[in-house]
């Protein structure tokens, strides 16, 4: 008789662990001996527990065992802990596609790799590595698994071991000891071996390493090629078998996907063990070893084995139909097998995951495009067991490697994290995946649904550490991408060239391109530039990307725009930084109107000093919001129409970027008008400010003691306003010069400057200002320098040839209340 109701039954993200329903003996009368000769009864082999491991806990097509296993390894410590002394044996199985004896020598060399790290026999491992069969081919891809499981990486999963992964494998062998020549070779590969078995295959709850004996299984060792240790069944065990119909349509289908996620239940390793005691004669074991062929394994079939393997009009599952195993040897072990009988879907989580569609809404949509992190740690304690890391497509996780969906741990407690950043898991782990939320802000704990219809909603906003930019059209075109870059204070903005009359000047740089050749990560990080489109909420783009664990402690957000000279960065948002919040950017830039009304409520002239001094005391240090493009104007006098084209980039980036010229383009009569071979005044740069619905005012501050003059020009740069300047360059009445105020620090004043009288005789710089370096623009100038060359630009002379005014400064922000804020942005 059979209690079908299993004293233990575990299952995890990747198998089963059960105790098998209770065999109760029966009395049983035999007739009394005779003389010389006995009456004796034999107990059949019957399984008292079992295990299961599931087909996602290999690498593809493979036989090699992935890092993730380490779970149900540990719940198999728990088991034989239960049952001490009780013999073992390994069981493969494929899914019915294919050749029965290529299936045959995978699913043995399946059994055979759990059986090694079991025993912990480094040369099965390295059998099976050097000799592969049929795509079981173990080579560079498991030692880039191991190398990343090892802490060594991060190395980018795939089948190559590049000259990165060769550099990482060189530390690996120089910290064993090991010659360090990038190769996998032997030696290498045996050290990988034992330290990667020993980190997968652990007792966790016994905190100890689990490892086994030959001897603790059914043929003990005994032949030397695991007969009745372990063995393969080929594909002649299914535990589902499709339809007619199923099939003929998989077989049509291009992509095969879907057949083998539906056949995935079919690819497992079955562990049973028997009653303590048991001994077998291996010579007589039925089933052949691992590698041998299938013809020892047709002799055990049913005798309408026929029948049982061939598909039917409906689909059939051994749990419902109990006819589907044609090895009626294995089907008398599995009869009452938890890990067999079990409902298949029961056991999957494929739950697809949604998330609210953006920050403050109330609807869910599919997940896509970002990276998940899946944290679980050890039952009733805070210590981080595994991170797991999927790709998400369509709602579903994907294994990075070979982009198949995969299946997630049922009933136990997770911990997510979603970033647009691929390279976490190279982190420490341990100070970054925190039950409490110190490191990471994860999500959770939540449980996986199960089914494979299951929904699991989260708000990855919640994290609060986005950063998302918005993309409306804002002059008839968006940006085509979203980048990020380590935020940098000290860019360098120029280089050291001849001068005409001896000795060398320091020239900034005329182009944006030197810049975006520095815009990269602290160590070159990769997969952390790109933010993620997550889709067009409200019929607007939306980038996102997330700002926890940076290599730096701020970062910079571009603007990507895909123009006829190739991809520019055409604006950006500085200076970014982790906060407890979302960023959320529109996708342009904000003044911030109370700022500029104050501003406004001045007289362009001649401002009494009262009203400047009761204006508020602007920062120590301030930037615009973002970077403006620059080009050089080259040999020509059209600094005012090249000086109004950066503006115009702040406000308008995609249009109004150097890959268009727009320098050149304001530079072309009835654009920026000019009054003198191509000289600006500042009538003609108001005049082409309302033209391009701009909003600007000639003012100057001639009148002004230069700590309130230079206090003006500091609240515009608050107030989120590009200001045009009109300098005297080299304090020369014919140098006069435009440039573009972009931000100030203590004792510099930052510039676009379009390189007309650009050369800085370094002779005559303030001592102790850093010129050659700075976090925007492409100019320095010491503010006691500004002042010199701001006050030298109009009065006397130039006053009556131009009707310039010393300090003149021009203030230039959009008419459209859209680019109107609480805040600069």
């Amino acid at each position: 008789m059979v209690d079908k109701s299993p004293e233990y039954y575990t299952t995890s993200g990747g198998g089963i662990s059960a105790t098998h329903p209770t065999l109760r003996l029966c009395e049983v009368k035999i007739a009394p001996s005779l003389s010389g000769e006995f009456n004796t009864i034999k107990a059949s082999l019957v399984p008292r527990a079992c295990w299961r491991l599931d087909n996602l806990r290999f690498a593809f097509d493979s036989s090699f065992l992935l890092p993730d296993a380490k779970d149900e390894l540990s719940n198999l410590a728990v088991l034989v802990n239960a049952h001490p002394d009780a013999p073992l044996t390994v069981f493969g199985h494929a899914d019915p596609v294919g050749n029965d004896s290529y299936n045959k020598k995978l699913s043995g060399r399946r059994a055979q790799t759990v059986y090694a790290v079991l025993i912990r026999d480094i040369n099965m491992w390295e059998q099976l590595y050097s000799n592969p069969e049929g795509s079981d081919n173990w080579q560079d891809r498991s030692i880039i698994t191991i190398l990343n499981t090892l802490m060594y990486g991060p190395i980018p999963e795939g089948n190559k071991l590049d000259d990165h992964g060769r550099e990482i494998l060189k530390k690996f062998q120089k910290d064993h000891g090991l010659m360090e020549s990038g190769n996998p070779c032997s030696s290498t590969r045996q050290k990988l071996f034992k330290l990667y078995m020993d980190h997968i295959c652990r007792d966790e709850y016994n905190k100890k390493p689990f490892m086994l004996d030959k001897k603790d299984f059914l043929g003990q060792g005994s032949d030397p090629h695991g007969k009745a240790d372990y063995q393969g069944c080929s594909e002649f065990n299914p535990r589902l078998l499709f339809s007619i119909s199923e099939n003929q349509r998989y077989q049509q289908d291009s992509d095969k996907s879907e057949r083998n996620r539906e056949n995935a239940s079919n690819r497992r390793v079955l562990i049973y063990l028997f009653q303590p005691g048991v001994k077998i004669a291996v010579e007589h074991w039925p089933c052949p070893r691992a590698k041998d062929g299938i013809g020892d394994c047709q002799k055990r079939f049913w005798s309408d084995h026929q029948k049982r393997r061939s598909l039917q009009k409906d689909r059939r599952e051994y749990e419902t139909s109990h006819d589907t195993f044609a090895c009626r040897f294995y089907d008398r072990l599995a009869s009452q097998s938890p890990c067999e009988r079990g409902e298949i879907v029961a056991m999957e989580c494929l739950p697809t995951l949604f998330t609210i569609e953006q920050p403050g809404a109330s609807n869910y949509v599919r997940m896509h495009s970002l990276w998940a992190y899946v944290a679980h740690f050890v039952p009733g304690s805070d210590q981080l067991d595994r991170v797991q890391r999927y790709t998400i497509e369509e709602g579903k996780l994907h294994d990075p490697g070979n982009n198949e969906i995969l299946v997630m741990e049922c009933d136990r407690e997770a911990y997510f994290y979603f970033s647009h950043r691929g390279d976490l898991l190279s982190l420490d782990q341990g100070k970054w995946f925190k039950k409490d939320k110190s490191g990471l802000p994860l999500l959770g704990p939540l449980s996986a649904p199960r089914g494979p219809d299951g929904k699991l909603e989260l708000n990855i906003w919640d994290q609060n550490d986005w950063a998302i930019v918005r993309g409306p059209r804002v002059d008839g075109v968006r940006p085509d991408a979203v980048t990020m870059s380590e935020w940098k204070d000290n860019y360098k903005i120029g280089k050291l060239l001849p001068l005409k009359k001896g000795g060398f000047g320091f020239f900034p740089y005329g182009s944006y391109r030197e810049k975006e050749r520095q815009e990269q990560w602290l160590g070159n990080i990769p997969d952390s530039s790109e933010l993620v489109h997550l889709g067009n909420p409200g019929g607007n783009a939306m980038w996102a990307g997330t700002l926890s664990a940076l290599p730096s402690d701020k970062a910079k957000l571009h603007l990507i725009h895909y123009g006829p000279y190739g991809d520019l960065h055409v604006g950006s948002y500085n200076e970014i930084a982790p906060s407890g919040k979302n960023h959320d950017f529109p996708g342009h830039h904000l003044y911030n109107q109370a700022l500029v009304d104050l501003l406004l409520a001045l007289p362009s002239s001649d401002q009494p000093d009262s009203a400047i001094d009761t204006l508020p005391a602007p920062p120590v240090r301030c930037l615009l919001p973002g970077d403006i493009c620059y080009q050089s104007q080259g040999l020509t006098n059209n600094c005012g129409a090249y000086s109004f084209s950066f503006v115009m980039n702040y406000w308008m980036p995609y249009t109004n970027n150097p890959s268009r010229k727009d320098g050149a383009l304001y530079a072309k009569p009835g654009n920026v008008d000019d009054t003198i071979n191509g000289a600006r005044t500042p009538a003609d740069i108001v005049n082409a400010a309302h033209k391009f619905k701009m909003n600007a005012r000639d003012n100057d501050a001639e009148e002004l003691s230069r700590p309130r003059a230079i206090k003006l020009l500091k609240l515009w740069i608050q107030a989120g306003v590009p200001v045009m300047v009109l300098v005297e360059e080299e304090y020369n009445v014919w140098s006069l010069h435009w440039k573009t105020i972009v931000g100030y620090d203590g004792n510099r004043f930052f510039f676009n400057n379009s390189g007309g009288d650009a050369e800085v005789i370094r002779a005559q710089r303030t001592p102790g200002v850093n010129y050659e370096f700075a976090p925007v623009g492409n100019d320095v100038d010491s503010q006691t320098a500004h002042w010199n060359k701001w006050k030298s630009a109009g009065g006397d002379i130039v006053d009556l040839i131009t009707s310039v005014d010393e300090c003149t400064f021009i203030p230039i922000y959009p008419k459209d209340s859209m680019f109107s804020g609480d805040s600069a942005l």
